[in-house]
């Protein structure tokens, strides 16, 4: 069995954020190294007062949008991703199903060769390793967020807005219909966000680029968890499409506690003993990948569900790998 092509072939610039093309950029210049500040950057959940550090960021943003305040040189890392802000810089930081973005209202942000200023966007995907800069529509996110903005900011976003208008009227932008927030529609984002929102998925969707290499991040991420018993990651990696009760479907949200409940079962089991020290290897089959334990060598069969790989089961290896077939045992 193949592994589907999981690559983005293409990503047009957030509604709230609106991506707006300008095909008379320039690609940016290398830029000096950062400045350094000290201190952290401060983060707070979107309208709220509440500060959030920097090592519950990757948690938080799989819950809800995020607000950065970066003093000049301070940097935010996410999903070993990172960015850097070259002046005092307040972000929108936003997770989708698909996209990572971080919305520079003011000042200006970097990371490697891309920058974004005020209007403009960062947009990590799955399948490309640098993030991409763009425009974003600043009418269309004035008028569809609940951000609460200080009436300064507000006058400079609305000055932004009207100049983006000119260009657009003479074709040095142009509007797209992609929504960098999301870019199914809201009933399909939100059933979407229950799997792939997730932090080690978004983790390994970003880190590895191939369909090779994400098999194997996959497939290594979920024997790590089997052995430290970590449910939650382990229910993560499942694909969920195999919980959905007959007659449901994964809008319904039935299948969550199902997986759940089944990777606290499976954790239960001594894998440990089972495994030991060992990591999972490739086999001649794409889709399998063998554990060597002291006793027994394990199979962890994989399947492509929506954009991701998935574990679809794990069992002793005690026939022909040809004629295996996944299928996942408690």
């Amino acid at each position: 069995m193949e592994l589907k092509s999981l690559m983005v072939q293409r990503i047009i610039p957030f509604a709230a954020v609106f991506v707006l093309f300008c095909p008379l950029k320039a690609p940016a210049d290398n830029l000096d190294q950062p400045l350094v500040s000290s201190g952290e950057p401060q983060i707070f959940l979107k309208n709220s007062k509440k500060p959030i550090s920097l090592e519950q960021i990757e948690s938080a943003i799989t819950k809800s949008s995020l607000i950065a305040r970066l003093k000049p040189g301070q940097s935010i890392s996410l999903f070993d991703t990172s960015f850097n802000g070259r002046v005092a810089s307040l972000v929108f930081l936003n997770a989708s199903s698909d996209l990572l973005v971080a919305a520079c209202l003011e000042g200006e942000i970097h990371a490697g060769n891309a920058i974004a200023g005020p209007g403009q966007l960062l947009i990590w995907s799955p399948g490309n390793g640098e993030p991409q800069a763009s425009d974003f529509d600043i009418g269309r996110f004035l008028a569809t967020t609940t951000l609460l903005i200080e009436p300064d900011l507000q006058q400079t976003l609305d000055e932004l807005s009207k100049r983006q208008e000119r260009l657009i009227f003479w074709g040095v932008l142009e509007r797209s219909n992609v929504n960098a927030q999301a870019l199914k529609p809201p009933s399909t984002e939100q059933t979407r966000r229950s799997y792939l929102r997730r932090e080690i998925i978004i983790r390994l969707r970003l880190k590895y680029p191939t369909v090779e290499e994400l098999a194997g991040g996959v497939a290594r991420a979920f024997v790590r968890a089997l052995r430290e018993r970590d449910a939650e990651t382990v229910a993560d990696l499942l694909n969920p499409a195999l919980f959905v009760p007959k007659g449901s479907g994964l809008a319904s949200g039935d299948w969550e506690q199902l997986r759940l409940a089944f990777a606290g079962r499976l954790i239960r089991q001594p894998w440990g003993e089972r495994i030991g020290m060992a990591e999972a290897d490739s086999s001649p089959r794409p889709d399998v990948w063998l554990v060597a334990g002291p006793v027994n060598t394990f199979a962890i069969t994989l399947n492509t569900f929506d954009g991701m790989i998935f574990v679809n089961g794990v069992k002793p290896v005690v026939e022909n790998l040809n004629r295996q077939k996944g299928g996942i045992e408690s």
